[in-house]
């Protein structure tokens, strides 16, 4: 007879305890603090509004799987639960709507105690606000009376079960659920036993930096931050191929934003989406890396004159205030050409012997150092040409580079499907171009260098027709332009108002309050990448824009925008 009064007996059991601890902890604070220290990081949702939340999620769980389609898998969710299993509640039937739904206070928060490359966490811990103590007791009496082998206990002045599969514990303000360790350590931290993440300098930092109106807010540091670039890239997979790379940009300038997030240098991250994703068909978050040591931002936004230059037909594009830099980065790349595919290996690029390392093995940085400082050698032993000194002081300015495609045509003598374009200041334009054609005569032959105006073209010495790579100084403008096959053509086209990416709608979308420093149009590059029958298809995320302001010596904001078609 006892048997059917236990689930009244056991919810009243639960009412009584959260009463009792009701009255004896402080008011509400930030779900931060109830995140130890040493975790890797959490992310925080906004529940006020469940629906705009969980829309939210699905459209920046979309827009990742047809960004990285080999990586991650979605299928739309109609509640948290999809994003937030309830397995380990150890019920045949767990749902979000009836357990949590009806006292979920305004926020949400998921705490990892550790994360691997991929980011992938064991148990995480759940810390969700709750409008209403008594009723959360009530809604999760079933999952406490799930668990087999059930264990209760009083902590820190809250009521904690142990079950064989979850933990849960009951305040007044929060319900904690995970691994009995992990609640015990989250009580302890709220209680100021032991340190919270929102104890340390790197979240003071970076998470009151983030938007305030976010619908989401992702925290990481430690480990999990040194790695983030690497995970946003390759999952761990080219990290090796990133890691050289960051050595060699070290070499060359050790406090530039790109060097320490190659190298691992990152002591925190923190992630922002906010309503605006749902503006205009557009998706935008907000980054704040903070760096170990102090950073020096070269690819702030350029002067707009320089994407005044910028065809409509542009695929890829970055912009900044260091050319030198730039150029010197862009050489010590190079080496590591044949590796690409590993180190973007969450992106749909497709795999070959070179970058796995079966043909030739990943350079070292030291090595990429040596053929680098090999390359510079040899150019000025052989055409008396100072790279430095001739060339890179002469075009330290504002730089722009580009991709343009050709479909179904490739360029002339490179048979390239794409051109190539730079376009940099110069305080003296015409000097710098005439060095270019220098060094383009060294490399390319003597004699097959033609003028024509402020024009001077490498055309095909196979005579298939066409122009194999050109130069440009416009009277007046202070620019020198240098491009594969058309693409200086186009550049000086655009210059004159004809056909300028800005002033396309894809552009309007993605031009913020920032400036983009990179523009990516996604169905023109996975076009490119794998082409299909019929031309271009049609992909519901369009453009993505980034760009990057310095906060601090060691704090830098980054946006990023998300062009997308979703009607």
């Amino acid at each position: 007879m006892m048997k059917r009064y236990v689930p009244l007996m056991m919810t009243g059991l639960l009412l009584v305890s959260v009463f009792g601890a009701a009255r004896a902890q402080d008011a509400p604070r930030s779900l931060a603090e109830w995140v130890p220290a040493d975790f890797a990081g959490f992310i925080s949702l906004d529940t006020a509004d469940l629906a705009v939340t969980l829309e939210a999620m699905n459209v920046a769980g979309f827009t990742a799987s047809v960004l990285q389609p080999t990586r991650v898998t979605f299928s739309p969710q109609n509640d948290l639960a999809g994003y937030f299993p309830l397995d380990t509640f150890d019920l045949e039937s767990a749902s979000f709507a009836q357990l949590i739904t009806p006292w979920l206070g305004d926020e949400l928060l998921v705490a990892w105690p550790s994360l691997d490359e991929n980011y992938v966490s064991g148990q995480p811990l759940m810390v969700l606000s709750a409008r209403d103590a008594f009723s959360a007791a009530s809604a999760m009496s079933p999952v406490v009376r799930g668990q087999d082998f059930l264990e209760q206990e009083s902590y820190q002045g809250a009521t904690l079960y142990q079950g064989d599969q979850v933990s849960l514990a009951f305040t007044p303000t929060v319900v904690l659920v995970g691994a009995l360790d992990d609640v015990r350590a989250a009580l302890d931290a709220y209680a100021e036993a032991s340190g919270s993440v929102a104890d340390g300098a790197d979240f003071a930092s970076v998470y009151a930096g983030l938007d305030a109106d976010a619908l989401a807010r992702i925290f990481v540091h430690g480990d999990a931050a040194a790695g983030a670039l690497n995970f946003v890239l390759n999952g761990g997979l080219g990290a090796d191929v990133v890691g050289a790379f960051g050595g060699a940009l070290a070499a060359l300038d050790d406090d530039a934003l790109l060097a320490q997030m190659a190298g691992g240098g990152i002591e925190a991250v923190g992630v922002s989406v906010g309503e605006s994703l749902l503006i205009s068909n557009a998706l935008e978050a907000h980054a704040l890396v903070l760096t170990a040591q102090d950073v020096v931002l070269a690819d702030a936004p350029a002067d707009s004159a320089l994407w005044d230059m910028l065809p409509r037909s542009a695929i890829v594009a970055m912009a900044g205030t260091d050319a030198e830099t730039a150029v010197n980065s862009f050489m010590r790349a190079l080496p590591l050409a044949s590796f690409i595919p590993r180190a973007l290996a969450a992106f749909p690029f497709e795999p070959n012997a070179a970058s796995s390392g079966q043909l030739v093995p990943l350079p070292s940085d030291a090595d990429i150092l040596a053929a680098v400082d090999s390359f510079i050698s040899t150019l000025e032993t052989i055409g008396g040409i100072d790279l430095a000194g001739d060339v890179l002081d002469q075009a330290s300015g504002d730089y722009l580079a580009a991709l343009l495609p050709r479909p179904n045509n490739p360029s002339p003598l490179l048979n390239a499907s794409f051109d190539a374009l730079m376009i940099v200041e110069s305080p003296d334009s015409s000097a710098l171009a005439d060095t270019l054609a220098d060094v383009m005569t060294q490399f390319l032959g003597v004699g097959v260098l033609t003028r024509d105006g402020d024009v001077i073209a490498f055309n095909d010495p196979l005579g298939g027709g066409g122009t194999v790579f050109a130069i440009a100084a416009p009277e007046d403008a202070g620019v020198v332009l240098l491009g594969t096959g058309d693409a200086v053509a186009l550049a000086l086209r655009a210059q004159q108002g004809d056909n300028r990416l800005v002033d396309e709608g894809r552009w309007q979308t993605l031009n913020g309050e920032i400036a983009p420093a990179w523009y990516f149009d996604v169905p023109g590059i996975y076009n490119l990448i794998s082409p299909s029958a019929g031309g271009q298809t049609q992909s519901p995320v369009l453009q993505l824009g980034l760009a990057a302001e310095q906060r601090d010596d060691r704090l830098v904001s980054i946006r990023l925008r998300v062009g997308l078609n979703l009607d």
